[in-house]
């Protein structure tokens, strides 16, 4: 199928290898599995969990296909059973549940957290941890590996 049929959409940026699709379209689920996850090192999602698997995409029907794939899932609070697994969440939410936020103070003497300057949670906990986890599954080569990125997780052990 060629990629115009597929509706991909990579006219955002000038990186071939950066795609984005409409997932919802069967047609072009069954292009991913088909033409594309037999073919790609690693898939990097960032759903909630169970969104994937909806889709038929989540790491078990992925790896059946390419086994030496690294599926990465980066989400708010995991894919673990937590009971904040399903809920949304934004920087300071994650900055919050990690205990970080409250390392932020106006000054010494106060008690409130002040709002940090910039988006610390999806730089430091989303990127350096992500990367360097992708990194280490590429060096170990094992199949069916699956990363889970928590980013309240990854900023509770930058603080």
């Amino acid at each position: 199928m060629p990629y115009s049929q597929a509706s991909l959409d990579n006219r955002q940026t000038s990186d071939p290898t950066k795609l984005s699709l409409n997932l919802k379209n069967r047609k072009i689920r069954d292009f991913v599995l088909t033409q594309l996850i037999p073919k790609v090192q690693f898939v990097l999602e960032s759903y909630r969990p169970g969104v994937m698997e909806r889709f038929g995409l989540g790491p078990d029907s992925v790896h059946r296909i390419n086994p030496k794939l690294i599926y990465v899932r980066v989400s708010g609070y995991g894919h673990q059973h937590t009971k904040l697994q399903q809920q949304a969440g934004r920087d300071l939410n994650y900055l919050a549940a990690s205990g970080m936020l409250s390392k932020f103070r106006r000054n010494a003497d106060s008690a409130a957290p002040a709002f940090p300057g910039n988006l610390l949670t999806y730089y430091a906990g989303g990127s350096i941890y992500t990367f360097t986890l992708i990194l280490q599954a590429l060096l170990q080569q094992r199949q069916r590996t699956v990363i889970d990125c928590s980013l309240a997780r990854n900023m509770s052990y930058t603080s």
